[in-house]
């Protein structure tokens, strides 16, 4: 498994604190990129850029990378981090983590928060998709499908819950 970003970039890039443990954010990062990233670019594509990561990205994967997926993908993270970090899943239970020092955030703030980060994720999204479809010449597999088990990339990264034939 290829990993867009690693989790020391992440913490440079986002509001998550450096002592976050990192084999909890891992399983966030590999979600956030399947869940949201593979469909804006497509199988080809992101199969693509993950088989050239970490060394031998071209010059147009590379600035697709830098300055599109990674902004996209911290905000993924950050959307998705919040329940994962506050939740501690054992084998007795579901519980919040709570210090001397801090108080986990009500339900109601967390989710604010978190609709804050899908906004700003799916603002960066639509830049990739608007960006793939200035670039086709540039970026052969954007929409290319191979086979039945490929997805296809979305026209949109705005997810607006409502079906509108």
């Amino acid at each position: 498994m290829f990993r867009f970003i690693s989790t020391e970039k992440l913490k440079e890039r986002a509001i998550i604190n450096g002592n976050v443990d990192n084999k909890l954010l891992l399983p966030i990062i590999d979600e956030c990129q399947e869940f949201y990233i593979l469909p804006l670019l497509g199988t080809q594509l992101y199969n693509e850029i993950g088989s050239q990561l970490p060394s031998s990205l071209t010059v147009d994967n590379k600035k697709l990378l830098d300055d599109y997926i990674i902004p996209c993908l911290v905000k993924y993270v950050q959307y998705e981090a919040p329940i994962y970090l506050n939740y501690k899943f054992t084998n007795a239970n579901v519980s919040t983590k709570n210090t001397d020092e801090s108080a986990p955030i009500d339900m109601a703030t967390s989710s604010r928060l978190m609709d804050m980060f899908k906004d700003k994720a799916e603002w960066y999204g639509e830049r990739i998709v608007r960006y793939l479809c200035a670039n086709r010449s540039v970026y052969p597999l954007y929409c290319v499908s191979n086979n039945s088990d490929d997805i296809k990339p979305s026209d949109t990264a705005y997810d607006c819950g409502i079906y509108l034939d």
